[in-house]
């Protein structure tokens, strides 16, 4: 069987994503990807080089479509309700284990990639508040700066404060609460309409 790299590095990260990275063995990435270890190893030389390609993979995937969805042609709140329904879509589908393997086993690429995060988030937030507030969606005395900060600092302690559980990271009605909170923090009067309006936006895909 022909597969491309790319083919390859899908199937090997939706493996991790729905079972962990840690008890997915390459015997059954041999069976799934229908090629011998041999050739495994042959392609990535060893289990961690294909971890890390397999989740830097899975990372790009992810940034081209936040990238993708900010740089569209929609105001700035459809653009934060579109990438919230990615991310409730995206919570359906991983392991808890998944990001406990990634932390615990893989340390230092889970720093790296989680630091790529914040540099790409808050950029893509402060343009994403500017243009809110071209648009009259967001209040104008806000400050790009801090509030996008703000929002990184408060999603990184949700993931690591002892005040929710691990199905609450995992919860939608949690992950929903925590974003509307944030929009209306930001949102002027006109915002707010429209966010109460377009809430029908949220529903994820079945």
């Amino acid at each position: 069987m022909n597969k491309c790299k790319k083919e390859i590095l899908d199937e090997i990260s939706d493996l991790f994503v729905q079972y962990g990275i840690k008890s997915v063995t390459m015997d059954e990435i041999s069976r799934t990807l229908g090629m011998s270890k041999k050739t495994l190893y042959c392609i990535f030389n060893s289990r961690e080089g294909l971890v890390e390609q397999a989740i830097q993979h899975l990372y790009e995937k992810y940034s081209k479509i936040t990238f993708d969805l900010y740089n569209s042609k929609m105001n700035s709140i459809q653009i934060m309700l579109e990438l919230h329904k990615c991310n409730l879509e995206s919570l359906k589908k991983i392991n808890p284990s998944f990001e406990f393997d990634l932390r615990k086993y893989h340390t230092n690429l889970y720093n790296r990639i989680k630091a790529d995060k914040i540099v790409m988030f808050k950029n893509l937030f402060k343009q994403n508040i500017t243009k809110g507030k071209e648009e009259g969606l967001y209040r104008e005395n806000i400050d790009e700066e801090i509030i996008a900060r703000l929002f990184i600092a408060s999603m990184d302690s949700f993931y690591t404060t002892d005040h929710f559980s691990t199905d609450d990271l995992y919860s939608e009605n949690v992950v929903t609460q925590v974003f509307l909170y944030h929009l209306h923090g930001i949102a002027s009067i006109k915002g707010i309409e429209y966010l109460n309006t377009n809430l029908n936006l949220l529903k994820a895909s079945k």
